[in-house]
């Protein structure tokens, strides 16, 4: 009952506060992609040299070497959720938080899928596959807001991971879909 009357005297008090703890889980994804765009750029030049070359086994090869780094980068992120993910969370945000290691397992998730979709995105780029990245994203955002109409109401905090989720899913679905289409090879550059 004294739940529900914080709800009558500020209706919107519960949704900044979900807001919030949200906002601090969904940024520590971010932290997995700024570790992952270096390697990912340092690796561009050779997936554009080797798609120009028309040479899809070493385009490939390189791809799956990136890929490994994302799905590294995808365990150790989930794995510390899982294990640490409520300790972690009251430590450094405070004891409220501590509540929400289900949403930093699924966040975590979602920022391994759009490490590996960033990655995709540089292959893709480098493939020279670059109008359909922009639907893709629209695709992506659109299935993220969807989602979080949703979800976001019986649930906030979980419910704006899942979303995340879900337009990560997409974006790497798509991304996949757009590189793997047509592989490089030297006939189709001639």
């Amino acid at each position: 009952a004294a739940g529900f009357e914080c709800f009558q005297q500020r209706p919107h008090a519960a949704g900044i506060s979900a807001l919030g703890i949200f906002s601090a889980i969904a940024y520590l994804a971010t932290g997995a992609r700024m570790v992952a765009l270096p390697f990912g750029q340092a690796i561009a030049p050779w997936l554009g040299e080797s798609h120009a070359a028309g040479d899809g086994r070493e385009f490939f090869r390189r791809m799956r070497h990136l890929a490994l780094v994302a799905v590294a980068l995808g365990c150790a992120g989930v794995g510390f959720a899982w294990a640490f993910g409520a300790a972690f969370l009251r430590i450094v945000y405070g004891p409220e938080f501590g509540a929400h290691q289900d949403a930093l397992m699924i966040v975590m998730a979602a920022g391994a899928l759009s490490c590996l979709s960033l990655f995709l995105q540089i292959g893709a780029t480098a493939a020279r596959r670059i109008g359909a990245q922009v639907a893709i994203m629209a695709l992506s955002i659109a299935t993220t807001a969807l989602v979080a109409l949703v979800t976001v109401q019986s649930n906030p905090v979980r419910g704006g991971a899942l979303a995340l989720a879900a337009g990560a899913i997409v974006e790497l679905a798509g991304t996949s879909a757009l590189l793997l289409m047509r592989r490089p090879t030297r006939e189709a550059l001639m």
